[in-house]
């Protein structure tokens, strides 16, 4: 037997790991993962768009690395996948920085600062080409300073630190109209991609020091998906899966209902029209969002449900089960723990339906009495005017019985007309519909008074009157008429 090595020819190894399919956003999201995982605490983003100049620099304020340490980061597949990590370390198959540069540029610069030295190497494409080799360029202290690297001076106010410089767009310059608009739209979708990916790495969700991100000296601010800070939020019981010694943290949450949010708070979720396809499992690792959005094939996304968002905490020692890819953003849910999943799905879904049923309102009032009630037969169903309410009774007594007759035909008219398209084609617009009450206090008032009436005249207390139309949809859109009316009982 004779062995031969067949070392890959470097030129075409190198082009074909461009097309391994990492976006702008994903491929920024992972030079950043470098930075989180040697601690940094501050990472600062640094872009000029003039075409023939455009340059994006990622400078942090991490450990750093000497001139040995930097040759072997800038090794592809610098450390195995099985390789144990720690619970920072956001790293997976020692090829990111790499990959996820020249998915994006043909030029690679990185410089880093340990021990108070500067230390530099290059991956260029093109000189790559042209040795026809696996070839970096490497550089003294002195040569680095007049390399022209424009985020040079944000390195060396650090202790330490690396900065990573992405040059020669070749794929945008080739594909965009406009390369200077292009290129600032993908810096701008970045930027909220970070915000969401690190989202509780920048609010500091669990970690000694927040982590501070900027986009050309503009501060990062977190996108929380769950909304944690709203007091309209519903947060579950958190569960605990393991699978050997790991163990995955599952917890749910409950949206407040559209009309209860803020435009800031909207912006955290993207558009109204984004709820819908956003409701599902959210998956990290080591704090760091994976993937978003989706059911795993274990259920189907329902307009009821849209406000059901499921966190999954997972240890990077469980990557392979999840086989999480090498751009971090593609995860298949392991078989083993599929039937919890099923399980925790199914005692959260149902909180969505009831915070939309009941219009954001807490689901212990869903006993008030309202105006319309659903009939269901045989898998169809109507809504019908409540004839039950007090405000219906008061109509009701002061029309004579050949008038009732024709208010009766009237309400069954209302019925057939009620408009069920187009108030479903506006909710899964995710439109929101005018709550505020059509009635005046004073009106409403006058109405209460004689609804009270008429009940005492009929035999109840007037206290019993009170707390009766007290449950009524109609009067409890009133507050202060009802605390009026209870006050006036003392």
């Amino acid at each position: 037997m004779n062995e031969k090595k067949l070392i890959p020819l470097a030129p075409i190894l190198v082009e074909s790991t461009r097309s391994i399919g990492y976006t702008f956003e994903s491929a920024l999201a992972d030079i950043i993962d470098n930075s989180l995982s040697v601690n940094a605490t501050i990472i600062e983003v640094e872009y000029g768009s003039k075409a023939a100049n455009a340059y994006l620099c990622v400078v942090d304020n991490g450990a750093g690395m000497d001139k040995e340490e930097l040759r072997a980061a800038m090794r592809y597949g610098s450390r195995s996948s099985l390789e144990a990590r720690n619970s920072v370390d956001l790293g997976r198959f020692g090829l990111g920085m790499k990959t996820a540069t020249m998915s994006q540029c043909r030029e690679l610069t990185v410089v880093s600062k340990k021990d108070g030295k500067l230390s530099a190497a290059v991956w260029d494409l093109d000189y790559v080409i042209e040795r026809s080799d696996w070839v970096i360029k490497e550089f003294s202290e002195a040569e680095i300073n007049n390399l022209g690297i424009p985020a040079l001076e944000g390195l060396k106010k650090f202790d330490s630190g690396t900065l990573v410089m992405w040059r020669k767009f070749d794929k945008l310059e080739r594909s965009a109209k406009d390369f200077n608009g292009s290129f600032l739209d993908k810096v701008n979708s970045a930027r909220d991609h970070v915000a969401l990916v690190f989202h509780r790495y920048i609010s500091g969700d669990g970690f000694s020091v927040p982590i501070k991100i900027y986009f050309n000296r503009e501060p990062v601010a977190a996108r929380d998906p769950f909304l944690t800070a709203h007091p309209g939020t519903q947060p579950l019981e958190e569960r605990t899966i393991r699978i050997d010694e790991s163990e995955i943290l599952v917890k749910p949450y409950i949206l407040p209902y559209i009309s209860k949010i803020n435009e800031k708070h909207l912006s955290y979720l993207g558009q109204k029209e984004d709820l819908k396809k956003n409701q599902g499992f959210y998956l990290y690792r080591n704090k760091r969002l994976i993937v978003w959005g989706t059911w795993f094939g274990l259920h189907r996304q329902y307009e009821l449900e849209k406000l059901t968002r499921i966190r999954v905490d997972i240890p990077s020692e469980l990557d392979s089960l999840w086989s999480i890819d090498i751009k971090k953003s593609t995860a298949i849910l392991p078989d083993k723990i599929k039937k919890n999943l099923i399980e925790i799905i199914a005692n959260s879904v149902p909180k969505s339906k009831s915070e939309l049923t009941y219009k954001g309102r807490k689901t212990s009032n869903s006993g008030i009495k309202t105006a319309w009630y659903e009939v269901e037969n045989r898998g169809t169903f109507q809504y019908k005017i409540s004839r039950d309410t007090a405000l219906f009774k008061l109509v009701e007594s002061h029309i004579d019985g050949s008038g009732l007759k024709y208010m009766e035909a009237f309400l069954r008219d209302l019925e057939d007309q009620l408009p069920y398209i187009p108030v479903y084609k506006n909710i899964a617009e995710s439109k929101v519909y005018d709550e505020t009450p059509q009635i005046s206090e004073d009106e409403i008032l006058l109405l209460a008074e004689s609804n009270i009436e008429m009940l005492v005249s009929s035999g109840f207390s007037e206290s019993d009157a009170v707390a009766m139309i007290s449950n009524e949809y109609t009067y409890s859109r009133y507050p202060s008429v009802i605390a009026a009316l209870k006050e006036r009982l003392k």
